[in-house]
């Protein structure tokens, strides 16, 4: 996969790129980073105690093992920062120190600063992954919360963590920007509130003066972050969370503009935290659409509790039968009764200018009922370049409608994309939504993709209208979550769970119907085994097909 990209695939990517972008990206290529180990500025004193940050299920187990993104290393005498048979993502992880905040108020790993001690001598500035800017921005708020517990301070901690601001406030994300560029201001302003004096000072105003810029940019009216990714929603609220937690510590430090900055924080976290609300199934846990899966953020339980411990009202919104998040594009169907859920995206892949985190996903839908999720995307298990990452960016990996073996947007590399799925004419009713894209426009005949979701108390209507001229392979793929059996006969596939019915899913006549297995990533690294039905036809356009789930009335509740 290491091939170049095409000319015009290319060109398709970098035209959206905004000029700051680029001339980052150039000044990244050619100026040299230095570093600055200079002492570090004294301390700011603390005003007030700090809330207990969210505690992590994983991270270091022992002085000498770590688990991260299901994957588990351990050492012997040394630990190897570098692990050469780990994926970046899991090296990005452990240099990130994800879990080290909530380790003090657990007592339950005394050894914690050794493991600190350590990350200081074996990476000295510019070492490999452990100075990449994200790994450091995520590190600096994670020691800051770390260290306000007051543990064993190791030798040599102020120091080095005055560097790693350095080295962000200097390779700031611009190149990149969105969720990145958040980090990198996160860790600007946290720093600034844990030090003090002039240069404190200025990490303050950069990091106010970014999150003042990009705050009401990325999180949309809606409260969704404009990445559209649900598990992005909850990293980021976490960020703006902690934050919040650091300014209660040294208000001192927020006067004047830095207090309305630290207003819109937490009027954005309020947002978010309703807007994920919004995009939980009912097994409680969030939907996948765009890179998404379960166990980097924390759960909006979580979240929610950390939200209150700091004083900032969790406002749940009121859910109804039909709940239109217009600006991120997500439409929320419940039933009459609540017991069934469907979530529709009718919404853009991303910003036009980074839509890294995106799939082809665009009218997919998920269906959840009783506690079990039913119709599924297939998730994210990588972000490792290759066939594996792009396959669960594809079409086919969630439940929608191809068109000739096309893909709806021009996926490449590992978060690249070009031509892109545009939805228009969304519309919303009592118990329905629909919506439009234009994702198979370069294909002959012009096809369009139409489709709408009604949800009723014992099933959910799906109805694809596929519009153009020609004729076309057109393709339904409607994702199980594992554990659901299916047995296909003539129009119709019975789905069950452990011997027990669930429901039918019934197909109209000329539709070719077959079971193909899949895979469902609930965790990175992590694959299940589950079943795909396909539906295809070569029709003549337009073509109009109406798919009925329909449900058991007393079909056995999820696990």
């Amino acid at each position: 996969m290491g091939e170049a990209p095409a000319p015009g695939r290319l060109f398709r990517t970098v035209r959206h790129l905004r000029p700051r972008q680029i001339v980052s990206r150039l000044r990244r290529a050619i100026v040299p980073v230095g570093f600055d180990a200079s002492p570090a500025p004294p301390r700011r004193a603390a005003d007030a105690t700090h809330a207990r940050p969210i505690a992590r299920r994983d991270g270091w187990i022992e002085p000498r093992r770590v688990r991260l993104l299901n994957r588990e290393q351990e050492y012997g005498e040394s630990i190897d920062w570098s692990p050469p048979d780990e994926p970046d993502l899991w090296t990005c992880t452990l240099h990130s120190f994800t879990d080290l905040p909530g380790t003090v108020e657990s007592g339950d790993r005394p050894w914690m600063p050794g493991i600190v001690a350590d990350w200081i001598v074996a990476n000295p500035p510019g070492a490999s992954w452990a100075w990449n800017t994200y790994a450091t921005s995520r590190r600096v708020v994670n020691w800051i919360l770390w260290i306000l517990a007051d543990p064993d301070v190791p030798e040599g901690f102020e120091r080095s963590l005055a560097t790693q601001i350095r080295h962000v406030a200097r390779t700031l994300e611009v190149h990149l920007m969105a969720n990145h560029l958040l980090a990198n201001a996160c860790a600007l302003v946290a720093g600034g509130l844990f030090f003090d004096g002039p240069e404190a000072e200025r990490w303050l105003e950069a990091g106010f003066g970014i999150l003042d810029r990009e705050i009401p940019e990325q999180v949309l009216a809606d409260g969704g972050h404009f990445e559209r990714s649900p598990m992005y929603q909850g990293v980021i609220a976490e960020d703006l969370l902690d934050l919040l937690n650091l300014g209660r510590v040294f208000p001192a430090a927020l006067g004047g503009a830095g207090a309305e900055t630290f207003a819109s924080i937490a009027d954005a976290a309020e947002r978010m935290l309703g807007w994920l609300a919004t995009m939980i199934h009912t097994d409680g846990e969030i939907a996948f659409f765009n890179d998404a899966t379960l166990g980097v953020a924390p759960t909006y339980g979580e979240l929610c509790q950390y939200s209150e411990a700091l004083g900032v009202p969790v406002d749940v919104p009121s859910l109804g039968r039909v709940t239109n998040l217009a600006e991120s594009g997500y439409v929320r169907l419940a039933s009459a009764d609540a017991r069934t859920l469907a979530f529709f995206d009718a919404g853009a892949i991303g910003p036009d200018y980074q839509p890294g985190h995106s799939h082809c996903d665009t009218l997919s839908l998920e269906v959840s009922r009783n506690g079990r999720r039913i119709l599924v995307n297939s998730g994210t298990s990588t972000y490792e370049r290759g066939e594996e990452r792009l396959r669960e960016r594809r079409t086919a990996a969630h439940t929608t409608v191809r068109i000739d073996g096309a893909e709806q947007s021009e996926v490449w590399a590992s978060h690249r994309c070009g031509r892109r799925a545009r939805p228009i004419d969304v519309a919303v009713g009592e118990n329905w939504a629909q919506a439009a894209h234009d994702g198979y426009r370069q294909l002959a005949g012009g096809p369009m993709h139409r489709r709408r979701v009604a949800v009723l108390d014992d099933r959910v209507v799906i109805r694809d209208a596929v519009e153009g001229a020609g004729e076309h392979l057109v393709e339904w793929f409607f994702h199980l979550h594992p554990g659901i059996d299916v047995a296909i006969d003539g129009g119709q596939a019975t789905l069950s769970a452990g011997g027990s019915p669930i429901g039918l899913l019934r197909f109209p006549e000329g539709l070719e119907l077959r079971a193909v297995a899949g895979e469902w990533h609930p965790g990175f690294y992590l694959s299940r085994r589950n079943v795909a039905i396909v539906a295809s036809t070569r029709a003549r356009l337009p073509a109009d097909v109406e798919v009925v789930l329909a449900f058991e009335t007393d079909e056995p509740s999820g696990a």
